[in-house]
């Protein structure tokens, strides 16, 4: 069933940003800066969340914000490969085991949902309104990593368990 629910969520997550990212002729995506100390953008807070797991989703946070932040700028396609990447390079490979171990699997899928509907909110030739919904929708997706990463810190989940970083 997990394999069929991953499946799902890659064929979606492809599907959203294939004909956007080759309709703007695009080839690369921006490159996903993952330093946790590197100034994060609109309204991207550094975590004051700490421990093991902190700088964890100050990564995840950083690519969502990057994606945003080419979304505003009217690049569609690095805009969709960039928030599809955030969940692929950053949070399912940092963080997403242990969540699923402490969380358990209805709540990785919730968040699953949230990283695929980012990419789908992204249009081309975008409203204000929409270049503020898909902010809205980064910030509210970090808010729920930084509280993950409190969780996992509180269960005192080390990440060598899972080998990452």
């Amino acid at each position: 069933m997990k394999k069929i629910a991953f499946i799902a969520l890659a064929s979606c997550l492809y599907l959203s940003i294939v004909p956007a990212f080759a309709a703007q002729g695009n080839t690369k995506a921006a490159p996903i800066k993952t330093q946790t100390n590197q100034k994060t953008t609109l309204n991207q807070k550094p975590s004051k969340t700490g421990g093991v797991w902190g700088p964890e989703a100050d990564k995840v946070c950083q690519a969502l914000a990057q994606a945003s932040q080419l979304y505003q700028q009217g690049q569609i396609g690095k805009a969709h490969l960039t928030a599809v990447m955030a969940y692929f390079k950053v949070y399912d490979t940092n963080m997403e085991p242990a969540v699923r171990t402490v969380l358990g699997g209805p709540h990785v899928f919730q968040i699953e949902q949230q990283f695929s509907a980012i990419p789908k909110a992204m249009s081309a030739n975008p409203s204000s309104a929409q270049k503020q919904q898909v902010t809205k929708m980064t910030s509210k997706l970090c808010q729920a990593i930084q509280k993950e990463a409190l969780a996992l810190n509180k269960a005192k989940v080390k990440k060598q368990v899972y080998n990452v970083g």
